[in-house]
């Protein structure tokens, strides 16, 4: 099984260009981590449904942080902050 990731960007068109395959969820974390030059864990992620997404044919999984930093978005906002998109195939 892959893990597709694309991240959050203001279009659809530029999120699907900067697409990245793991063989992994776990990698897939770890390489968000890696990213964010040591302001996250693989702690503050989680993973959850969204939707099937037919203009890529993506079962649409949405990858959240609850704390980057030091901003605790669920304190803060009450809610998870949206980091990127994922699929499993």
């Amino acid at each position: 099984m892959k893990v597709l990731y694309r991240p959050v960007r203001s279009t659809l068109a530029e999120s699907m260009r900067e697409v990245v395959s793991f063989d992994s969820l776990k990698d897939l974390f770890f390489y968000l981590v890696g990213k964010s030059e040591g302001n996250l864990t693989v702690n503050d992620l989680a993973v959850s449904y969204y939707s099937y997404d037919k203009r890529i044919g993506w079962d649409t999984y949405v990858i959240v942080v609850k704390r980057f930093g030091i901003d605790n978005y669920v304190e803060k906002y009450g809610c998870y902050q949206a980091y990127g998109w994922c699929t499993f195939k």
